[in-house]
C-alpha cells in the first residue's frame, strides 16, 4: 500500500464536487491505525463491502475532531502568507446541504484510498504476479520488487501532484487582512515552533530506538518503518495535546468568544 499521506491525490480533484476536508480524511481513515496506534484489523478497514462501516462514522469522528479541534491551533502555527489564505472555520460560508457533502466526501475518499491500494498492490495468490514480487536489484542492501516500485512510485507521485496543486493554490489564492485573533500568540510562535521541533525530534529517536529494541538483526527497512509506526501515534497525541492547550489560552485572553 502506497504511504498514507500521499492518498489524497485521488480526491483533490472533486474537491468542487464534496467538502474538500472530508474528501482528504476520508482517503486517509482506513489506515487510521497508524496514528493513533490501534491495531484494527485490517480486514475490516480494507474489506471490499466492509470498509463503509468503518470509514464512516471512524472519518466522521475524525472530521469533526479536526474542524473543531486542530484546524485552527495548527493554522495559527503556520506561516503568515499561510493564514492570509485560509478562512477561518467560523467565517465559513456553508453549503445547503453542507452535511451530505461532508458524508459524501467521506465515502468517496474511503473508495479512493482502497482503489489507490488495489492499483499499486500485487496479489500473491494470483501466479502471474509471484515473479514480481521477488526482488529484483539490491539498493544499499535493501531488495526491491516491481511490487516496491508500484507502491512507492505510486507515492512520490501523488505526493509530486499534491505539492503541484498546492502551488498553484498558494498562487491563486486570494490574502485577507490579519488581526491577531487569526494568529494566535504570535510573540510565542518561535519558541512554540522550536518546542514542536525538539519534542518532534526527541519522539523519532525515542521511536528508532523502541523500534530497534523489537528485533534482533532487524533491517534498515524494518527499523524505518518500525520507527514510522512508533512515531505517528506519539506524534498525534502531542498534536491534540498542543491543540487543548491553545484552546484554553484563547479562552483565557477573551474570555467572551473572539470579537470580529
Amino acid at each position: 500500500m502506497p504511504f498514507t499521506l500521499a492518498h489524497p491525490v485521488l480526491v483533490i480533484p472533486l474537491r468542487r464536487r464534496a467538502d474538500l476536508t472530508a474528501l482528504v480524511i476520508g482517503s486517509m481513515v482506513p489506515d487510521l491505525t497508524h496514528f493513533v496506534g490501534f491495531d484494527i484489523n485490517r480486514s475490516i478497514t480494507h474489506h471490499a463491502l466492509l470498509w463503509p462501516l468503518f470509514c464512516l462514522p471512524v472519518g466522521l469522528l475524525a472530521y469533526l475532531l479536526f474542524t473543531r479541534l486542530l484546524r485552527e491551533p495548527l493554522l495559527s502555527l503556520g506561516p503568515r502568507g499561510l493564514v492570509e489564505r485560509l478562512v477561518p472555520r467560523d467565517r465559513q460560508p456553508r453549503q445547503p446541504g453542507h452535511q451530505r457533502l461532508v458524508l459524501l466526501g467521506l465515502l468517496i475518499g474511503g473508495a479512493s484510498h482502497l482503489l489507490f491500494d488495489r492499483l499499486t498492490t500485487l496479489e500473491p495468490a494470483y501466479a502471474w504476479s509471484r515473479p514480481l514480487l521477488a526482488p529484483m536489484v539490491a539498493v544499499a542492501g535493501i531488495p526491491i520488487s516491481v511490487q516496491d516500485l508500484l507502491r512507492h512510485g505510486g507515492a512520490l507521485l501523488g505526493l509530486g501532484l499534491i505539492g503541484w496543486w498546492t502551488q498553484r493554490w498558494w498562487r491563486a489564492a486570494p490574502r485577507r487582512p490579519l488581526s491577531a485573533e487569526d494568529l494566535g500568540p504570535l510573540h510565542l510562535q518561535p519558541l512554540v515552533r522550536a518546542l514542536i521541533v525538539i519534542v518532534g525530534a526527541s519522539v523519532v529517536l525515542a521511536a528508532a530506538l523502541l523500534a530497534a529494541m523489537t528485533e534482533d538483526g532487524v533491517s534498515a527497512r524494518h527499523l524505518i518503518g518500525n520507527t514510522v509506526r512508533f512515531a505517528m501515534p506519539a506524534t498525534t497525541l502531542a498534536l491534540m495535546a498542543y491543540a487543548a492547550l491553545w484552546h484554553v489560552w484563547r479562552r483565557s485572553v477573551w474570555p467572551g468568544g473572539v470579537q470580529r
